[in-house]
Protein backbone atom coordinates (compact mmCIF):
# COMPACT_ATOMS: atom_id res chain seq x y z
CA UNK A 1 0.00 0.00 0.00
CA UNK A 2 1.02 3.60 -0.57
CA UNK A 3 2.85 5.46 -3.45
CA UNK A 4 5.95 4.65 -4.42
CA UNK A 5 7.52 3.73 -7.72
CA UNK A 6 9.54 0.69 -9.03
CA UNK A 7 12.06 0.69 -11.52
CA UNK A 8 14.18 -2.97 -12.63
CA UNK A 9 17.18 -2.99 -14.52
CA UNK A 10 20.58 -5.42 -15.57
CA UNK A 11 23.80 -5.01 -13.41
CA UNK A 12 24.80 -2.41 -15.86
CA UNK A 13 21.93 0.13 -15.01
CA UNK A 14 20.88 2.74 -17.91
CA UNK A 15 18.80 0.52 -20.15
CA UNK A 16 20.23 -2.84 -19.63
CA UNK A 17 17.58 -5.33 -18.95
CA UNK A 18 17.53 -7.97 -16.22
CA UNK A 19 15.26 -11.09 -15.33
CA UNK A 20 12.50 -12.05 -13.27
CA UNK A 21 11.66 -15.89 -12.35
CA UNK A 22 8.64 -16.71 -9.97
CA UNK A 23 7.93 -19.76 -9.03
CA UNK A 24 10.94 -21.32 -10.79
CA UNK A 25 12.45 -24.46 -9.87
CA UNK A 26 14.84 -27.48 -11.17
CA UNK A 27 15.91 -30.74 -9.51
CA UNK A 28 14.46 -32.48 -7.30
CA UNK A 29 11.73 -32.19 -4.30
CA UNK A 30 8.61 -31.94 -3.64
CA UNK A 31 7.66 -28.95 -2.23
CA UNK A 32 4.86 -26.87 -3.04
CA UNK A 33 5.01 -23.23 -3.41
CA UNK A 34 3.49 -19.90 -4.05
CA UNK A 35 5.24 -16.33 -5.69
CA UNK A 36 3.45 -13.47 -6.26
CA UNK A 37 5.01 -9.96 -7.73
CA UNK A 38 2.58 -7.39 -7.62
CA UNK A 39 3.30 -3.93 -8.44
CA UNK A 40 -0.79 -2.79 -8.44
CA UNK A 41 -1.04 0.71 -7.16
CA UNK A 42 2.27 1.65 -7.70
CA UNK A 43 4.18 3.00 -11.30
CA UNK A 44 6.68 0.30 -12.09
CA UNK A 45 9.36 0.94 -14.72
CA UNK A 46 11.05 -2.93 -15.81
CA UNK A 47 13.20 -4.05 -18.58
CA UNK A 48 13.48 -7.97 -18.62
CA UNK A 49 15.21 -10.34 -20.98
CA UNK A 50 13.89 -13.10 -19.23
CA UNK A 51 10.34 -13.42 -17.32
CA UNK A 52 9.31 -16.88 -16.53
CA UNK A 53 6.19 -17.35 -14.36
CA UNK A 54 5.92 -20.99 -12.70
CA UNK A 55 8.65 -23.51 -14.27
CA UNK A 56 9.34 -26.30 -12.60
CA UNK A 57 12.07 -28.90 -14.71
CA UNK A 58 14.29 -31.53 -13.59
CA UNK A 59 12.89 -34.51 -11.63
CA UNK A 60 10.44 -32.64 -9.07
CA UNK A 61 8.48 -35.12 -7.93
CA UNK A 62 5.65 -33.46 -7.16
CA UNK A 63 3.93 -30.43 -5.27
CA UNK A 64 1.96 -27.42 -7.05
CA UNK A 65 4.12 -24.46 -8.13
CA UNK A 66 2.37 -21.24 -8.54
CA UNK A 67 3.11 -17.67 -9.65
CA UNK A 68 1.01 -14.61 -9.65
CA UNK A 69 2.48 -11.69 -11.99
CA UNK A 70 0.08 -8.15 -11.80
CA UNK A 71 1.16 -5.32 -13.43
CA UNK A 72 -1.04 -1.79 -14.13
CA UNK A 73 1.24 1.39 -14.40
CA UNK A 74 4.10 2.31 -16.03
CA UNK A 75 6.38 0.19 -18.89
CA UNK A 76 7.15 -3.67 -18.78
CA UNK A 77 9.34 -4.98 -21.68
CA UNK A 78 10.00 -8.24 -21.96
CA UNK A 79 12.23 -9.42 -24.83
CA UNK A 80 12.37 -13.56 -25.14
CA UNK A 81 9.25 -15.98 -25.02
CA UNK A 82 7.89 -15.66 -21.63
CA UNK A 83 6.54 -18.79 -20.70
CA UNK A 84 3.48 -19.03 -17.93
CA UNK A 85 2.95 -22.57 -16.24
CA UNK A 86 5.69 -25.00 -17.69
CA UNK A 87 5.92 -28.37 -16.28
CA UNK A 88 8.50 -30.90 -16.32
CA UNK A 89 8.54 -33.93 -14.31
CA UNK A 90 6.07 -34.48 -11.51
CA UNK A 91 4.86 -31.16 -10.46
CA UNK A 92 1.42 -29.88 -11.00
CA UNK A 93 2.15 -25.89 -12.10
CA UNK A 94 -0.34 -22.48 -12.58
CA UNK A 95 0.93 -19.36 -13.39
CA UNK A 96 -1.09 -16.28 -13.77
CA UNK A 97 -0.52 -12.65 -15.32
CA UNK A 98 -2.58 -10.23 -15.13
CA UNK A 99 -2.44 -6.51 -16.91
CA UNK A 100 -4.82 -4.16 -15.65
CA UNK A 101 -2.57 -1.03 -17.14
CA UNK A 102 0.41 0.64 -18.76
CA UNK A 103 2.24 -0.14 -21.58
CA UNK A 104 3.59 -3.68 -22.40
CA UNK A 105 5.61 -5.21 -24.88
CA UNK A 106 6.25 -9.20 -25.20
CA UNK A 107 8.68 -8.89 -27.99
CA UNK A 108 9.52 -12.63 -27.61
CA UNK A 109 5.30 -13.48 -27.45
CA UNK A 110 4.02 -15.49 -24.53
CA UNK A 111 3.74 -19.34 -24.01
CA UNK A 112 0.84 -20.26 -22.35
CA UNK A 113 0.87 -24.10 -20.75
CA UNK A 114 3.71 -26.39 -21.17
CA UNK A 115 3.81 -29.65 -20.66
CA UNK A 116 6.17 -32.42 -21.77
CA UNK A 117 6.82 -35.31 -19.38
CA UNK A 118 5.45 -37.67 -17.33
CA UNK A 119 4.44 -39.40 -14.32
CA UNK A 120 0.73 -38.66 -14.99
CA UNK A 121 -1.71 -37.26 -13.43
CA UNK A 122 -0.22 -33.73 -13.76
CA UNK A 123 -1.40 -30.35 -14.77
CA UNK A 124 -0.21 -26.99 -16.21
CA UNK A 125 -2.80 -24.15 -16.04
CA UNK A 126 -1.42 -21.01 -17.64
CA UNK A 127 -3.45 -17.77 -18.42
CA UNK A 128 -2.63 -14.18 -19.50
CA UNK A 129 -5.65 -11.34 -18.61
CA UNK A 130 -5.69 -8.27 -20.12
CA UNK A 131 -8.02 -5.33 -18.47
CA UNK A 132 -8.55 -2.08 -17.43
CA UNK A 133 -6.37 0.78 -19.78
CA UNK A 134 -3.50 -2.02 -20.20
CA UNK A 135 -1.97 -1.33 -23.87
CA UNK A 136 -0.01 -4.69 -24.81
CA UNK A 137 2.26 -5.27 -27.94
CA UNK A 138 2.90 -9.70 -28.32
CA UNK A 139 4.78 -11.45 -30.60
CA UNK A 140 3.26 -15.27 -30.86
CA UNK A 141 1.26 -16.43 -28.44
CA UNK A 142 1.17 -19.99 -27.77
CA UNK A 143 -1.73 -21.79 -26.43
CA UNK A 144 -1.44 -24.67 -24.78
CA UNK A 145 1.82 -27.30 -25.55
CA UNK A 146 1.58 -30.90 -24.91
CA UNK A 147 4.31 -33.29 -26.02
CA UNK A 148 5.01 -36.96 -24.45
CA UNK A 149 3.47 -39.92 -23.81
CA UNK A 150 2.17 -40.11 -20.52
CA UNK A 151 -1.54 -40.56 -20.19
CA UNK A 152 -3.68 -38.34 -17.61
CA UNK A 153 -1.62 -35.14 -18.22
CA UNK A 154 -3.91 -31.70 -19.15
CA UNK A 155 -2.69 -28.71 -20.57
CA UNK A 156 -4.98 -25.34 -19.58
CA UNK A 157 -4.30 -22.37 -21.34
CA UNK A 158 -6.54 -19.33 -21.22
CA UNK A 159 -6.21 -15.82 -23.23
CA UNK A 160 -8.75 -13.08 -21.29
CA UNK A 161 -9.24 -10.02 -23.44
CA UNK A 162 -11.51 -8.05 -20.97
CA UNK A 163 -10.83 -4.80 -21.71
CA UNK A 164 -7.32 -2.39 -22.63
CA UNK A 165 -5.65 -3.29 -25.87
CA UNK A 166 -3.98 -6.23 -27.78
CA UNK A 167 -1.84 -5.79 -30.95
CA UNK A 168 -0.11 -8.92 -32.24
CA UNK A 169 3.21 -9.11 -34.20
CA UNK A 170 2.60 -12.16 -34.77
CA UNK A 171 -0.23 -15.05 -34.78
CA UNK A 172 -2.28 -16.53 -31.46
CA UNK A 173 -1.83 -20.08 -32.38
CA UNK A 174 -2.35 -23.77 -30.46
CA UNK A 175 0.89 -25.11 -29.70
CA UNK A 176 2.34 -28.58 -30.22
CA UNK A 177 -0.25 -30.85 -28.64
CA UNK A 178 1.32 -34.32 -30.15
CA UNK A 179 1.45 -35.51 -27.06
CA UNK A 180 -1.28 -37.85 -24.69
CA UNK A 181 -3.58 -35.99 -22.33
CA UNK A 182 -6.17 -33.23 -22.61
CA UNK A 183 -5.37 -29.64 -23.72
CA UNK A 184 -7.91 -27.43 -23.74
CA UNK A 185 -7.46 -23.77 -24.70
CA UNK A 186 -9.93 -20.25 -24.83
CA UNK A 187 -9.66 -17.03 -25.80
CA UNK A 188 -12.34 -14.86 -23.84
Amino acid sequence: SGSGSLVIRGISGGTSPSNLYLDKHAGSGSAGSTTVFDTRGHHADIILTNLEVSRRSGTHGGGTGTGYFYFDAGVLTVANLVPVAFAEGAAHNTGEVHLDGGTITFTGGVTLRSHSSPPPPRFATGSLTIDGNASVTSGRITLAILTGTATGRQAIANLNLYGGSLTMTDDIVRGDVTGVGTVTASVI
